[in-house]
């Protein structure tokens, strides 16, 4: 999962990233790319070492950094991006031992 997130992330902020910079938005269209970059690399990290919880992490970081700068510039068009961020930051930072242990629960033994 933590490969294939960062690039769909990468390649949906990277599309806004080129709109802002035809709408002449540089500072905006700049941390795009910045973002963009970050998810990138971090499915570049997460698939050469095969460690996942630095990189769930700093995607969380990364979806909450993203919509307060987005809201911080921009008023009115940031508050989808939080919600959006919401439900990322739900499925990034749960602590994967408990589906571990309730794997088992539910099934049936057989005597």
């Amino acid at each position: 999962m933590m490969v294939i997130f960062p690039i769909i992330g990468g390649v949906a902020i990277g599309g806004f990233e080129f709109v802002r910079f035809v709408n002449d938005q540089m500072l905006m269209a700049a941390f795009d790319a910045f973002i963009a970059v970050c998810f990138f690399s971090l499915s570049f990290y997460t698939y050469m070492t095969g460690k996942d919880r630095l990189s769930r992490y700093v995607s969380a970081l990364l979806s909450i950094l993203g919509p307060l700068v987005l809201l911080n510039n921009f008023d009115g068009i940031g508050h989808y991006w939080v919600y959006s961020s919401a439900i990322v930051l739900f499925y990034l930072l749960l602590p994967t031992s408990n589906y571990r242990q309730r794997s088992h629960v539910g099934r049936c033994r057989s005597y």
